[in-house]
């Protein structure tokens, strides 16, 4: 396997070019390539090569309360979901 740095493209650069079939692949972490599937469909994962990042939401002390409760429904929603 040969490979190659390009630190001067940004990731969506990079999927754009794998989507267009001029790379092969690009290593990427899930977020970014969850937000380039929305942009080029035939994008597919072809493995893991590390464990799931862990993530949170973050909200100000005075954030809207509608603003929580809608963020609370989605998550819970979203767990649900989930195998």
């Amino acid at each position: 396997m040969q490979w190659l740095s390009r630190r001067k493209l940004s990731v969506k650069d990079l999927l754009q070019e794998v989507s267009e079939g001029t790379v092969d692949c690009a290593v990427v972490n899930e977020l970014q390539f969850a937000d380039a599937r929305n942009y080029y469909s035939n994008l597919a994962a072809a493995f893991d090569i590390g464990s799931p990042s862990n993530l949170a939401w973050a909200f100000p002390r005075d954030a809207d309360h509608e603003l929580l409760q809608e963020a609370q429904e989605f998550l819970a929603a979203f767990k649900e979901m989930a195998p």
